[in-house]
């Protein structure tokens, strides 16, 4: 069975007979300089003569290249053979890519040879190159040598000239295995012992990466004998011939594009065709001719890339304004829509050209813009700023409107909670409201018939009547039936509801009896006058008082006379009365089965929650002071309410109304 590369051979040898019948047949007569391009479809288009602002002119043939197909097709080929059957008549492939490599390798100084292959080389990476005929280049050179003095040559000698003063060793002298781009070592970091682990993931990672192909093969090689080419040219007196003349001497620009299919931002089954201009460079010497723009009209021409949905360029930041000049945006809203390729280059701006709906290009017709056409372009650029504007400001609102939402939507949440409690308590309220009305009436009915209908029991009356001296007569002051029964009724019923809210507290609890307070008139005055004095006078509670287990004989004096300093506890938040709302914490400060029920007229009351034993008087502003009890941090549990104590500092603040008697089990 032959050989893979020997059918090759022959296919092409086939292939360039064939071509050389049909080039005698037709009797198209063309120069071989010229008909260079030995496979079909290679040449884009005929000569191209580029001319600048001074009249010069330069001419061109644009090829386009599959590097990547046409490197692997050639594996194996001697280097004559690979010369013959080449894109360009006696150039080979290989030179031709380290020829393109070195002109973006002068012109993109921030990439590096080894990425630059490999942009050149993807798998759908096509390469448009510009390429002068040799005698227009040989003619080139020999002006160049008349006008120019021999430093000013050196100076400007093309790009490869200059890698050919770094390669300083033979060809020849190289194996296959040497002749490869080889990056520089770098230093190692300083923290590369403190991980140990750094080497063995590296080694890790290399073992289970595929190895890429390597298409800088040849590499030093080229650079020697364009080393060797240019020595010649320098050397020689006589006039430059075709074999000092290379292709580094004939490319005069370059362009690389890969076709690929992007998902947009919206997730949709479409998938956008776009053509991604890689790379992009115009010998230094050869610009301001058009050629860049002569490039550009090529990749957006569907008859050279295909059908595309957009164009796009990542642009250095010095490049942004010639890839506007021809159309392309630099809009940032409008290009996230191929963020997927913006992760692929840094440093900068990514650009787009969309084509028009009918699919006409004018890149190549327009030259300068006219009057129109830059009113046009300002037109179109106070609209862009003014929707840039209305975006931004669009955005703005909608993100405060988020958080003033979720704001809203928490503080309804937290007050519909407390709405729902309020209602439940209300309730509850009113119920407990209605029963107490209608127990109340039914106990003032029978009272009432009881009074006038019968006499009353003596276990009544003494339940229910008290009986003391008025001061400075001695008589006794009567019972009055429907006045007191009430309030006596109120105030047990009261007492027995209170005390059952204590968990802790007896199970049962019976008032025995109710001694109603008779202090004299002045000691009611005094206590009238203080109220209106207060902060806020309205602020009068019914409370228990926390204070007769010391001094039970006091209880019939405070009947009789109201409450006076001899009355005041030096307890943990000061000298004063205290007093609270529940009968079963006011009992544990009591003479037991013994309860002084009490008017206390609080006023402006300043909650106070440390404790101060030097307290005499309450702060400034205020009448009376709230703790949270003398007991909170003994019992520790329960409703934190239940253990709040009212204090007091000015006995005139208090009035007496009712002993309270209690039997518990």
């Amino acid at each position: 069975m032959a050989n893979r590369g020997e059918i090759l051979e022959e296919k092409l040898e086939d292939l360039k007979l064939q071509e050389k019948e049909n080039i005698s047949t037709n009797h198209h007569h063309v120069d071989l300089d010229h008909e260079t391009y030995t496979r079909p479809g290679a040449q884009l288009s005929d000569k191209q003569t580029f001319t600048n602002k001074k009249g010069q002119t330069i001419s061109g043939y644009p090829v386009i290249v599959d590097f990547r197909r046409l490197l692997q097709l050639s594996i194996g080929h001697s280097e004559e053979l690979q010369k013959e059957h080449g894109i360009i008549q006696g150039i080979s492939n290989n030179d031709l890519l380290h020829a393109v490599i070195g002109l973006y390798d002068v012109s993109l100084s921030e990439m590096t040879p080894d990425v630059l292959y490999s942009t050149v080389c993807e798998k759908w990476g096509r390469t448009i190159v510009l390429v002068r005929d040799i005698q227009e280049t040989i003619d080139d050179l020999e002006e160049r040598r008349k006008n120019e003095p021999q430093e000013q040559q050196e100076e400007k000698e093309d790009i490869e000239d200059d890698d050919g003063e770094k390669g300083s060793v033979k060809g020849s002298e190289l194996s296959a295995d040497e002749d490869v781009y080889e990056e520089d070592e770098e230093q190692p970091s300083k923290f590369a012992e403190v991980y140990s682990d750094t080497d063995t993931e590296a080694e890790e990672e290399e073992e289970g990466e595929d190895e890429e192909e390597d298409f800088s093969k040849g590499i030093n090689s080229f650079i020697s004998k364009v080393s060797d080419r240019r020595k010649t040219r320098k050397t020689s007196e006589g006039p430059v011939t075709k074999d000092m003349i290379g292709i580094e001497n004939r490319i005069i620009g370059c362009a690389t594009f890969e076709k690929k299919y992007v998902q947009g931002r919206i997730k949709s089954k479409h998938r956008d065709r776009v053509i991604h201009l890689t790379l992009v460079s115009v010998r230094k010497r050869c610009r301001n001719f058009g050629i860049g723009k002569f490039l550009l009209s090529q990749l957006v021409e569907p008859k050279v890339v295909g059908n595309y949905d957009a164009v796009v360029v990542h642009a250095d930041n010095e490049a942004v304004e010639f890839f506007q000049k021809f159309g392309f945006s630099d809009d940032i809203v409008l290009n996230s829509r191929w963020k997927e390729l913006a992760e692929q280059f840094t440093n900068c701006t990514l650009m787009c050209y969309l084509p028009g709906f009918s699919g006409h290009r004018l890149l190549t017709s327009i030259k300068i813009p006219g009057l129109e056409m830059y009113e046009l372009e300002q037109e179109f650029l106070k609209w862009k700023e003014k929707t840039l504007e209305v975006y931004q400001q669009q955005v703005t609102c909608m993100m405060r409107m988020k958080q003033e939402v979720m704001q809203l939507k928490y503080t309804t949440t937290t007050q519909d909670k407390f709405l729902k409690a309020l209602v439940e308590e209300n309730e509850i309220l009113k119920t407990d409201k209605l029963v107490a009305e209608k127990e109340l009436l039914d106990y003032r009915l029978s009272t009432v018939k009881s009074a006038f209908g019968s006499e009353k029991s003596d276990q009544d009356e003494s339940r229910y009547m008290a009986f003391s001296k008025h001061e400075g007569n001695g008589q006794e002051e009567p019972y009055d039936h429907i006045k007191d029964s009430a309030f006596f009724y109120d105030v047990t019923e009261q007492f027995k509801t209170e005390m059952m809210l204590d968990t802790q507290a007896c199970k049962k609890c019976e008032v025995s009896s109710i001694s109603k307070a008779l202090v004299p008139e002045k000691t009611k005055k005094a206590y009238r006058a203080k109220v209106q004095s207060l902060k806020d006078p309205l602020m009068v509670l019914d409370l228990y008082f926390c204070g007769t287990l010391e001094h039970p004989e006091r209880i019939k004096e405070i009947l009789k006379e109201g409450f006076t300093e001899r009355d005041f506890t030096c307890g943990d938040y000061g000298k004063g009365l205290y007093f609270s709302k529940y009968p079963f914490k006011a009992a544990q400060f009591s003479k037991i089965g013994n309860l002084l029920k009490v008017e206390v007229a609080i006023g402006n009351v300043e909650t106070v929650v440390k404790a101060d034993r030097t307290r005499t008087v309450p702060s400034q502003g205020f009448d009376s002071i709230i703790t949270p009890g003398r007991l909170t941090h003994m019992l520790g549990q329960g409703d934190a309410s239940m253990n709040q104590e009212y204090i007091i500092f000015d006995a005139h603040q208090v009035l007496p109304l009712c002993l309270l008697s209690y039997e518990t089990s």
